[in-house]
């Protein structure tokens, strides 16, 4: 049967952090364990990609982790890495990023869903703006991955221009592109606890009524842009 896999790149230099982000204190977790946590909800399994010699912390059972093959050269490295840790039976992959503390299940779920037969990629796409690192890829992308890397190419977006992308309307989808929000700076860090705590606060919102629906997600013909 097929199945699917999220891959978390954790292997990112964290320049503009000034401390790998992997590591970073997120409510009672680590910004690692928040989106392995909330992807392990929503594929089957999760593969955590960290740069050679990382250290982690603490991670569930199951969670497979491997390394970059080579160091310094970007997120497309990870994406390889992970890319050639699926099985032969898992079909798609949610690659993210670590660093995205407000990614959701519902919105990964989502995303593989809109991933069509005939697409390499479902990425969403935010006011204009792609999201390569919150976005479905198939196995076999990693061929094209590892020919960029033999050329040089260290940018994700070189990736999805040469490749069959399925692009969605990140509005449409479940929490309405609140899960690409991400965090590069202690500021950033910072104003998206503050959000957090804010949500924690916050009442609960009213039970629906009987034979009413709270929410639905839009099918994929709905969802693409």
């Amino acid at each position: 049967m097929a199945a699917t896999v999220a891959i978390v790149l954790a292997g990112g230099r964290s320049a503009r952090m000034g401390t790998p982000k992997a590591e970073l204190e997120w409510h009672g977790s680590t910004l690692l364990g928040r989106v392995v946590d909330t992807l392990g909800a929503a594929t089957g399994r999760v593969v955590v990609v960290r740069a050679p010699g990382q250290a982690l912390p603490a991670l569930p059972d199951g969670v497979v982790v491997v390394e970059d093959a080579h160091r310094g050269r970007g997120p497309l490295e990870g994406m390889l890495a992970g890319l050639r840790a699926l099985g032969p039976h898992e079909c798609a992959a949610f690659v993210c990023a670590v660093d995205m503390p407000f990614v959701e299940a519902p919105f990964a779920r989502a995303v593989l869903a809109a991933l069509p037969p005939d697409a390499a990629a479902a990425v969403p796409r935010l006011d204009g703006r792609a999201h390569p690192l919150a976005a479905a890829y198939r196995p076999a992308v990693a061929d094209r991955v590892a020919a960029l890397l033999d050329v040089g190419e260290r940018r994700v977006g070189a990736l999805i221009e040469c490749i069959p992308v399925a692009w969605l309307d990140a509005r449409a989808l479940p929490g309405g592109g609140a899960s690409l929000r991400n965090v590069n700076t202690p500021a950033e860090l910072a104003a998206a606890g503050q959000t957090m705590r804010e949500k924690a606060t916050d009442s609960p919102a009213a039970a629906p009524p009987r034979g009413t629906s709270a929410s639905a997600v839009a099918p994929v013909s709905d969802v693409m842009a």
